[in-house]
């Protein structure tokens, strides 16, 4: 059960559209589909080696009310970082799904 006090973050959800460049490839590009009110909760993050830099990854979990058209193909922007969404947990039923998310080294919002 969600009780409203505790969703107190704003959290975008994104998805992809493909367009076509001058060269009639498909690009991924990012556009929002809709805000909403959310719990975040921060996990265990992670420093590694990429291309000779280090990278910082963090890791979330977002509480939302149950929207069920959300899924690992989305992503989610919260405080200006990009994550990607790795599972989604929860039902109709409960009233909330839970997004499992990880952010996204190097990508801008």
């Amino acid at each position: 059960m969600i009780h409203s006090g505790e969703l107190d973050q704003r959290v975008t959800i994104v998805a992809a559209t493909i367009t076509e460049n001058l060269l009639n490839e498909g690009v991924a590009d990012w556009v929002d589909i809709r805000t909403t009110w959310a719990k975040a909760v921060e996990g265990l993050g992670r420093e590694f080696l990429q291309g000779g830099q280090v990278t910082s990854q963090k890791k979330a979990v977002f509480k939302i009310r149950y929207e069920g058209d959300i899924t690992t193909a989305h992503r989610v922007r919260w405080l200006g970082t990009n994550y990607e969404i790795v599972d989604v947990t929860g039902t109709y039923r409960s009233g909330e799904m839970w997004l499992h998310c990880q952010s996204l080294p190097g990508v801008k919002p």
